[in-house]
C-alpha cells in the first residue's frame, strides 16, 4: 500500500487498474474483545488449501511406538536438509517426541486413508495390525507402503500460540511410487480428485 502524508490511502487494485466492484468480496473478519477470530471462520480459511497427510511418529519412554496425523509439514532446508512439523503441544507424541528427540514423518498414499483416520483419534493402541518397521538411522516407526518417510533428528522447538514447531534435520529417508493422500474441504482425497489442474503448466519452478 502506497501511502503519502496528507493524502487517503492507495490500494494495489486502484494502482493497476482493476475494477473492485466485479472482484469477488468477503466478510470481513472482526476479531473479539479479546483479539480472538471464531474458531469457525479460521478453520473455514484453510480448509479449502490442499495439504499432504503425513502420520508423524517416535518412540515413548517405555518403548512403545505412538504416532498422530498431521498435514502441518513442510520442508524447510536442503542444507542442511530440514523439515518443519507443527503439532498441537498438548499432544502425547509431542511430549515424547521433546523426551526422545527425533521422529519419524510418513507421507501417507492415496489409499491410506484409514490408517489417517486412525491416528487422528485417540486410541489405546494405533499401530495394532498396522505393518510398520523402525526406521534405519533412528529407529522411528515407518509405516510399510507409504508414498515416503523421513527420519529426523530434533534440532529446535518453537513453541507458539497452542502448537509447536519441530525443526528436524533428516537423517534417513526413502520414496516409494504412487500418489500422495490429500485433505481438503473436509475430506481425504487422492491428486486424481485434482484432475482438473492437468491443464496447467507443470514445469518445475525454483524460488
Amino acid at each position: 500500500m502506497q501511502l503519502i502524508e496528507g493524502s487517503s490511502p492507495i490500494f494495489l487494485s486502484e494502482a493497476v487498474g482493476i475494477d473492485m466492484t466485479t472482484a469477488p468480496r468477503f466478510t470481513p473478519a472482526v476479531l473479539d474483545a479479546a483479539g480472538h477470530i471464531d474458531p469457525v471462520l479460521f478453520r473455514s480459511i484453510f480448509g479449502g488449501f490442499p495439504a499432504g497427510v503425513t502420520v508423524v511418529t517416535t518412540v515413548d519412554a517405555a518403548g512403545l511406538p505412538i504416532g498422530v496425523t498431521v498435514s502441518a509439514v513442510m520442508s524447510l532446508s536442503l542444507e542442511p536438509p530440514q523439515l518443519v512439523v507443527a503439532l498441537d503441544s498438548a499432544k502425547y507424541t509431542m511430549r515424547a517426541i521433546e523426551h526422545r528427540g527425533s521422529f519419524g514423518v510418513n507421507f501417507l498414499g492415496d489409499r491410506q486413508h484409514e490408517i489417517a483416520d486412525r491416528f487422528a483419534r485417540p486410541a489405546t493402541d494405533k499401530f495394532a495390525g498396522i505393518a510398520w518397521d523402525p526406521g534405519p538411522a533412528l529407529a522411528c516407526p515407518v509405516f510399510r507402503d507409504v508414498r515416503a518417510f523421513a527420519e529426523c533428528r530434533v534440532e529446535r522447538l518453537v513453541r507458539s500460540g497452542d502448537h509447536t514447531l519441530i525443526i528436524g534435520r533428516l537423517l534417513s529417508g526413502g520414496v516409494d511410487d504412487g500418489s500422495g493422500l490429500v485433505y481438503c474441504d473436509r475430506r481425504y482425497r487422492s491428486l486424481a480428485d485434482l484432475a482438473h489442474l492437468d491443464g496447467i503448466d507443470n514445469t518445475e519452478v525454483q524460488a
